[in-house]
């Protein structure tokens, strides 16, 4: 058997280009495994950001939930205060002063003369404006009832319910439609005094009126009936009750 020498060097090229290959397809391996493992560590990172914005999500949601309501409770309690403002201001002025109602409704005109009915929130005032009887402004809640009709009474009654039990005479009396008896001390063109008069006078009393009706047919020592809103009282040497809006019952 003869070799060729020839031919062996030729062998020896082939078998490193095939182990150079075997190389390059290492590298070439390695390569794309290292790029797949970065692509996939990118993957992994953007899903962990992904995931810890779903994470802060509610805790987004729930802080602008607490923004929504404390505007809302603001703004509530600013409606509050408004309404409550006008109430109050309303009932100062109709209880001390007699005017108004302004932050109310008028619901009703009776065909008495003129009086009117309002309701407010949480108040109803009635402007009794009757011709030749009532006329004042009463303040109370929805359940107040129209009334014209007084309550009965003397001067001599209200000297000793008053002399005797103040607390409890005011309860009864102050601010109500009164119809009261007795005799005139004193008459002026618009003003009248009833007066009560005992002989240690314990329990003097004197009732004065301003008269919105025709006096001058009346004297002094006549005795007459009045009708008006008791508002007022003094106890200073003597007792002194003071009624508005009175007219002189015939």
């Amino acid at each position: 058997m003869f070799w060729n020498k020839d031919k062996i060097p030729n062998l020896k090229l082939e078998e490193e280009d095939q182990d150079l290959f075997k190389i390059d397809e290492e590298e070439i391996e390695e390569a794309v495994l290292e790029e797949i493992s970065q692509e996939k560590s990118k993957l992994e990172e953007v899903e962990e950001i992904e995931l810890e914005k779903k994470e802060q999500l509610p805790g987004l949601h729930t802080e602008n939930n607490i923004k929504k309501m404390n505007k809302i409770l603001n703004l509530a309690m600013i409606i509050v205060i408004i309404f409550s403002t006008l109430i109050i201001t309303d009932v100062i002025l109709v209880s001390r002063i007699g005017k108004g109602p302004y932050f109310a409704l008028k619901t009703k005109t009776y065909n008495d003369g003129g009086t009117k009915v309002y309701y407010g929130l949480g108040y109803k005032v009635i402007k009794y404006d009757q011709k030749d009887g009532r006329k004042d402004i009463v303040l109370g809640n929805w359940q107040l009832k129209y009334d014209t009709t007084p309550i009965k009474t003397t001067i001599l009654d209200l000297a000793l319910d008053f002399n005797n039990n103040l607390e409890e005479a005011l309860s009864i009396y102050m601010n109500h439609y009164l119809k009261v008896s007795g005799k005139i001390e004193k008459i002026e063109k618009d003003q009248i005094t009833l007066i009560y008069k005992d002989e240690e006078k314990k329990y003097m009393t004197r009732l004065i009126c301003n008269i919105l009706n025709n006096s001058s047919r009346y004297h002094e020592n006549d005795s007459i009936e009045l009708v008006g809103t008791l508002y007022n009282y003094t106890k200073e040497n003597h007792l002194k009750l003071y009624m508005k809006n009175c007219y002189i019952k015939k």
